[in-house]
């Protein structure tokens, strides 16, 4: 399974646990590419499920909606947007827009909202993932929209960083499965649709992780890293002979406490076009 790097580190750490309570004998792969690589290896047969940010091109695929998204702005602490409850596309008029790289669908999405009032996108900078850009609005460089799912609980306390949802009707963004309709894990995929879209309705949208499940979240910060709790709260819901491989473009991964155990995974950077593994039993 892929997952957008504007989805995976916020909706993983809030269903990673129950599927593998729900399904203990499925051997889940994570991958995390952008949407053009991910239609690629969907097609080439290389992955079995894809989620991402919909409409895409179907040749060949079928989807499935999982829910709507919408999204927050963020602005710096001191910036006149951070004193309103609520913001409008029409407040963002003449700020300056911090975007994504070209490839992230999110920039496009980010640039289609905003396409009606005049904003500026900042030319010198283009950000490689969603916690740069969290940054840089710290910095007071200007402004940027993000999906909810990143705006809420630790994602949105940053300091010197304020979120501000939008007012009706919201910009959103629709987050889908997407498959091969030859695929002969049909069974597998739809009981994982399932487990996302139960997590949403009992979340009312996924609210922010409780107090004791945040060390199991997956953080971002130009990088990402897998924090190593989340393994160990895994580990129990799994079956013995199972091992979970962790693919994730630039990628690090915090090394574990002494004593803890370490688990089976492998590591891509695809700057760079090696790989690190490092395996044993989860």
């Amino acid at each position: 399974m892929a997952l957008l790097p504007t989805i995976g580190p916020y909706l993983l750490p809030r269903v990673a646990r129950e599927i593998h309570k729900a399904l203990p004998r499925l051997e889940l792969q994570l991958y995390e590419y952008q949407t053009s690589t991910m239609l690629e290896k969907l097609n080439a047969g290389q992955l079995d499920l894809g989620i991402l940010a919909l409409p895409v091109n179907m040749d060949g695929l079928e989807a499935r909606q999982l829910y709507e998204e919408p999204f927050a702005l963020a602005v710096p602490a001191q910036h006149r947007l951070a004193q309103k409850k609520e913001v409008t596309v029409d407040d963002l008029k003449d700020e300056t827009l911090l975007l994504l790289e070209d490839g992230h669908c999110l920039r496009d999405q980010a640039l289609d909202v905003c396409s009606g009032v005049g904003v500026q996108e900042k030319q010198d900078f283009r950000a490689t993932s969603l916690e740069t850009l969290r940054q840089m609005v710290a910095t007071g460089a200007g402004v940027t929209l993000l999906p909810e799912l990143a705006s809420r609980g630790d994602y949105g306390t940053l300091r010197d960083v304020v979120m501000r949802p939008f007012a009706e009707p919201r910009p959103h963004r629709y987050v889908g499965a997407i498959w091969r309709k030859t695929t002969a894990r049909r069974p597998a995929i739809d009981a994982v649709c399932a487990l996302i879209e139960k997590a949403r309705a009992v979340g009312h949208n996924f609210a922010p992780l409780a107090p004791e499940s945040r060390s199991c979240r997956m953080f971002c910060a130009g990088l990402c890293l897998l924090r190593w709790p989340l393994r160990s709260r895994l580990r129990p819901a799994l079956a013995p002979a199972q091992t979970v491989t962790l693919v994730v473009q630039n990628a690090w991964v915090r090394k574990p406490a002494a004593g803890a155990r370490a688990g089976g995974r492998v590591f891509h950077t695809e700057e760079t076009r090696r790989r690190e593994r490092c395996s044993s039993s989860v």
